[in-house]
């Protein structure tokens, strides 16, 4: 006889809820291997741990489950290539917008400090070296400490940069 995982084996195994495996059950993305008629009780095969790696990649790259049956046959066999093809597009595209995050987020850290900084110093002037590169700006009528109109004039440079397919830094 073939040797079958419990559900509760397969649960501890994988860090997967009982009610998961149920789930997937019902959604038809991993269906027991054997399920015991007089008990009601799920087994599943060595074999079928690929496929529940495949679904735990799903969730991680927000793949909705629903979707995986796009990539099963009528067989139920699971099309791992076009999975795996679309599941790299998709991390890279993650990949790249954590990677715009953290950009943004290193700006305005930077920003942060700067501000500190003109604090700090208590005068209506600040100096900073800037490194060649192409400048958008918009003429300052204001106290060094107005962040209403900091924010206001830098939200007319963000939008003009956009208009203008620019890429954002701050500084």
């Amino acid at each position: 006889m073939k040797e079958y995982l419990t559900i509760g084996e397969v649960s501890k195994m994988k860090g997967v809820g009982i009610k998961s495996l149920r789930y997937y059950d019902r959604l038809g993305i991993l269906k027991p291997a054997y399920i015991n008629p007089d008990t009601g009780y799920r087994y599943y095969s060595i074999e079928q741990m690929l496929m529940l790696d495949m679904i735990l990649l799903c969730l991680g790259l927000d793949i909705p489950l629903k979707q995986m049956q796009e990539y099963m046959d009528n067989e139920g066999h699971l099309d791992m290539k076009g999975l795996l093809k679309d599941g790299r597009k998709k991390a890279e595209e993650k990949a790249t917008r954590i990677q715009d995050t953290l950009f943004q987020i290193d700006g305005l850290e930077r920003r942060i400090r700067g501000a500190e900084e003109i604090r700090n110093k208590g005068s209506d002037s600040y100096s900073k070296y800037i490194g060649e590169r192409m400048v958008i700006a918009l003429p300052w009528n204001h106290p060094s400490t107005d962040d209403k109109a900091y924010m206001s004039e830098v939200t007319k440079l963000y939008s003009l940069s956009q208009k203008l397919e620019l890429t954002v830094f701050y500084q």
